[in-house]
């Protein structure tokens, strides 16, 4: 082969294995704060010429959102006391902001 041909098949072939992240914000809707949160998936699903491997999610970070919760008088019992103080009561029903952790994909590698 050529030195340029074997350049271009070099570069063909870490092309093919690269795995790169695409980024999108997606609409949780109006009961999450932050409510556009950031998705992330593999761009690619094959990574090589073999056809076992794909790309897959390979390191992910996690970050907290919180989700406005409301419930009725009979359900707020059933939350431990310091679960209860945070509690507003709005419409007839006790609510608060409820912390959960969302992961993000950082990085996706190729994988059998």
């Amino acid at each position: 082969l050529s030195r340029e041909m074997e350049r271009f098949m070099m570069g063909w072939l870490l092309q093919r294995e690269n795995c790169p992240v695409v980024y999108s914000w997606r609409d949780m809707g109006p009961h999450f704060w932050p409510r556009f949160v950031k998705r992330a998936t593999c761009k690619s699903k094959q990574c090589s010429i073999d056809p076992s491997t794909q790309c897959e999610p390979s390191n992910s970070r996690y970050f907290n959102i919180l989700r406005w919760h409301c419930m009725d008088d009979k359900a707020i019992q059933l939350l431990p006391l310091w679960g209860r103080h945070r509690a507003v009561r709005r419409s007839g029903h006790w609510c608060s902001w409820l912390r959960f952790y969302h992961p993000i994909t950082t990085e996706c590698s190729c994988a059998c």
